[in-house]
């Protein structure tokens, strides 16, 4: 081989080289520059996760029997212990497994345990006089307080998209009682 052909194969290589010393390995996830998407090769370890998103907490009166009391104004209602009541929620969308992680998530955001359903037996009695302004009578209820809202089960997957797998919504009752009184 003559010199200007080893010259030029020397410095190709070099030049080869360098530019495998500074390119990606193929499969590793680059950042990317100034708000560019990832490139195609980019790769992401594979997660899931469940997230919520509450847009209200209502009442919910109890389906047992003697869960509301009404009277005249001016009288005393009053709602006694000892009796057994449930509130029942409602997920939609969800598989068995997605159930936990929504009303964790749930649980976590409005402070206090929440579940798809809630029963038991009332250890503190609810009381309260009907104004004399509300001419029609009053009503005392007891029930819970309800969550209401969205959930979505997503996952990041290997080319570093977001996926939404399922989504939904709830209404969990909060696992505790809570009394409501009403105009009628």
């Amino acid at each position: 081989m003559d010199m200007k052909k080893r010259i030029m194969a020397a410095s190709t290589g070099a030049v080869m080289a360098a530019s495998l010393a500074v390119a990606p390995v193929a499969g590793a996830a680059t950042a990317p520059v100034g708000g560019e998407t990832a490139t195609p090769d980019a790769y992401c370890a594979e997660e899931y996760w469940t997230s919520t998103t509450v847009t209200s907490n209502t009442f919910k009166q109890s389906y047992s029997a003697y869960s509301s009391v009404s009277g005249a104004p001016g009288v005393r209602l009053t709602i006694a212990t000892g009796r057994t009541f449930g509130v029942s929620g409602d997920i939609t969308g969800e598989l068995s497994g997605d159930v936990s992680a929504i009303v964790a998530g749930v649980s976590a955001k409005v402070g206090t345990r929440v579940g798809v359903s809630y029963s038991s037996t009332n250890t503190v009695s609810g009381a309260w006089t009907v104004p004399s302004t509300y001419t029609n009578g009053g009503k005392l209820a007891i029930g819970a307080k309800q969550a209401q809202g969205t959930w979505k089960r997503q996952m990041l997957n290997r080319s570093c998209d977001v996926v939404t797998l399922r989504s939904g919504s709830f209404y969990t009752p909060w696992q505790q009682f809570y009394f409501q009184h009403f105009k009628l």
